[in-house]
């Protein structure tokens, strides 16, 4: 699974950093065994930020549902390489196959 910004945009290159003019940038969460897991492109927003989406699944009820979608405003963006970002987007994928 590649993250994608809203227009469809790969999110992310070589080196593992977000794209500094994306204003959304959406991360796929598995529906794990002990509760939603962060997919692929969560960690190139940062250590501290993918923990924070973590306690943000656990405190909304996420699942990592297909089609779940929970919607985070990005307030400071300071610290951020990507000082565009103003929301990211946690989409359920399932199990991550092709028929979820």
């Amino acid at each position: 699974m590649t993250p994608l910004d809203l227009d469809g945009h790969v999110v992310g290159g070589d080196a593992g950093q977000l794209e500094p003019d994306h204003g959304v940038v959406a991360v796929p969460v598995l529906a794990g065994d002990d509760g939603p897991v962060l997919g692929p492109g969560a960690a190139e927003l940062g250590d501290d930020r993918a923990g924070d989406l973590t306690r943000v699944l656990a405190a909304t009820g996420a699942t990592g549902e297909t089609g779940e979608v929970t919607e985070i405003p990005v307030v400071s963006t300071a610290d951020l390489v990507n000082s565009a970002l103003r929301r990211v987007l946690l989409v359920g994928v399932g199990a991550g196959t092709t028929i979820d």
